[in-house]
């Protein structure tokens, strides 16, 4: 985790996740003794949502449980966030985004992009 801005009225937390798929299967012992290259070459590095989930958890669980322990007061206090996703594909569009996020209090602004301006169809 780094902190590509840190001011007093703003701090931006950037949480970087590097896979090593060479390494993740020769810890658990998947495909020992095949001898073949297909457990090194898989769709591991691409299908990060799951390792990054779990990375989540780990690096922002006292934040995500408003919890801690050095600081409780600071937990209990509001603080306003932003968050921003600059690309997400979004099946359900706009609608989906707005009945997801807005009830929990979030203010959605969204921007649908073209995949090819040349056929926006």
């Amino acid at each position: 985790m780094f902190y590509p801005e840190a001011r007093e009225d703003r701090c931006t937390a950037a949480l970087l996740l590097d896979l090593d798929p060479v390494g993740l299967v020769r810890g658990t012992g998947a495909g020992r003794g095949s001898g073949t290259l297909e457990q090194y070459v898989n769709d591991r590095p691409y299908v990060a949502s799951s390792f990054l989930s779990v990375a989540i958890a780990q690096v922002y669980g006292s934040a995500l449980r408003g919890s801690s322990r050095e600081r409780p007061s600071l937990a209990d206090a509001e603080i306003p966030l932003e968050a921003a996703v600059p690309a997400l594909s979004c099946r359900g569009g706009e609608a989906l985004l707005r009945r997801l996020f807005e009830p929990l209090g979030y203010a959605v602004a969204c921007e649908a992009l073209p995949l090819d301006e040349r056929y926006p169809e």
